[in-house]
């Protein structure tokens, strides 16, 4: 039984998963040597059923996926006040507030869609010259829209920062 549980598993998880989880699995059985047993066919367990070992798996699996997937950015928010500047938020996959920026309106020197290159291909951001620092501010520095995208926005933040300007000059 345990056998063909394995072997369903192993068709539907892929192999890497796999392995992250049996290396996980045999650390914590390990911390109980006297339960449980190395064979060739894998981790042989003397009191534990098979639904428990892969619960075990599971739970292991899961608790070392969530950590890593809490440090994944889900998403940036841009909010522009007139007069005032820009605050830049990201938050992660829970909702959690992971940095959060502002600048003010008259620092700002310029705001634009630059390219540059990241692993082999051209890439498009927005960003903000800010007065009397020599670096860019960034904006969407997680998720890199496409150059599509970036123009409406870019389009709307100049309109709410600037509404007296009807040009901006070329953007990209």
């Amino acid at each position: 039984y345990f056998d063909s549980l394995t072997h369903m598993f192993k068709s539907v998880i892929p192999w890497y998963v796999l392995s992250h989880i049996e290396g996980a699995v045999a650390t914590v059985l390990s911390i109980f040597p006297h339960k449980y047993r190395w064979e060739e066919s894998g981790w042989l367990v003397n009191n534990l059923s098979p639904s428990v070992f892969w619960t075990i798996a599971i739970a292991v699996f899961v608790a070392v996926k969530v950590p890593l997937r809490m440090r994944q950015i889900a998403e940036e928010e841009i909010l522009v006040i007139q007069g005032v500047g820009i605050q830049v938020t990201i938050r992660n996959f829970l909702g959690t507030v992971v940095s959060q920026r502002f600048i003010d309106a008259s620092l700002i020197r310029s705001i634009f869609i630059h390219e540059g290159f990241f692993r082999h291909r051209v890439i498009f951001f927005l960003a903000v010259l800010i007065e009397n620092r020599s670096d860019l501010e960034v904006l969407f520095q997680e998720s890199l829209p496409r150059l599509a995208a970036l123009r409406p926005i870019l389009s709307g933040i100049r309109t709410v920062l600037y509404p007296s300007k009807k040009e901006f000059g070329p953007s990209l």
